[in-house]
């Protein structure tokens, strides 16, 4: 059998999650996700948005991949796999967000159609301070907690911070993050046991993976998000740069020493000098 794609990847993670021939794998993670124990609350039905991926956002580096889906009480959900961080992350999620609420209503509509709206993030990096790999954000009154509304939602789920061994797992979003993070066939056989849909997720892993035109395009989707990434590190290296220029030239106007302002901003004392003979040109 070929190796099997990473389901990490969000055009992989869309066949499988986003299938419309198969929305119990998409069901079952969400009531991971939301936490819906209770079987009044769980979701059984569930609408998801056309899933088809146009061949030309495979290799455009700036497309999203992600899964639209809503609940049978109308609740809105939008589910994106990020393997990469785009240093954006936290704006984009409330962009997203509210444009999910708001397109539920059309001009003239009342406020009482709307429904609810739910954004996770899934995450193959660190974005929050904290050491709990799944947190979730509500509307609250900043000292009382008051909850102000639950209406929206995000999810912030951060793989890298999962560091559970298989045969440790107890429920079913550790289920489905080991799922993603380890898809073998012993640890998905294992996994199964608290959560089946794992199973046909797993198949529809393994057909994706034999498809030689998918892992062409799995190849061509990873190198457009590496060359984003390499183009994101660079721009932040610079952004981090020129910011340092700024804060020494503000330093020597105010005449600290070379020294000092070479410890405050990691600059070489080199381009220190520079700086220093450029203010002196320009005040002459």
């Amino acid at each position: 059998m070929e190796k099997l794609l990473d389901p990490k990847i969000d055009f992989i993670f869309k066949n499988i999650f986003g299938n419309k021939t198969s929305p119990n794998i998409l069901i079952s993670l969400l009531n991971a996700v939301l936490g819906y124990k209770e079987e009044t609350k769980k979701i059984t039905e569930i609408t998801i948005d056309d899933s088809f991926i146009k061949k030309e956002n495979i290799d455009d580096k700036f497309s999203i991949l992600d899964i639209k889906a809503t609940l049978s009480d109308g609740t809105r959900v939008n589910i994106e796999m990020q393997i990469i961080d785009q240093y954006d992350m936290k704006k984009r999620s409330l962009y997203y967000l509210s444009r999910l609420y708001s397109e539920q209503l059309k001009q003239g509509d009342e406020y009482k159609k709307l429904n609810g709206a739910i954004g996770i993030n899934i995450l193959n990096f660190n974005l929050l301070s904290n050491d709990r790999y799944h947190n979730r954000y509500l509307f609250k009154e900043s000292e009382t907690n008051e909850v102000f509304t639950d209406l929206m939602q995000i999810h912030i789920i951060e793989l890298p911070k999962f560091k559970k061994e298989p045969s440790e797992i107890k429920d079913e979003l550790e289920s489905w993050v080991e799922f993603l993070k380890e898809p073998s066939a012993e640890v998905v056989e294992m996994l199964s046991k608290k959560v089946p849909e794992i199973i046909e997720a797993f198949e529809v892993l393994k057909v994706v993976s034999s498809n030689e035109e998918t892992r062409r395009d799995a190849e061509i989707r990873i190198k457009a998000m590496s060359d984003k990434a390499s183009s994101l590190a660079g721009a932040k290296k610079e952004g981090e740069y020129q910011k340092s220029l700024s804060v020494a030239k503000v330093s020597l106007e105010n005449g600290l020493s070379m020294d000092m302002i070479a410890k405050i901003t990691g600059l070489e004392l080199s381009v220190i000098e520079k700086l220093q003979k450029e203010l002196e040109l320009k005040n002459n």
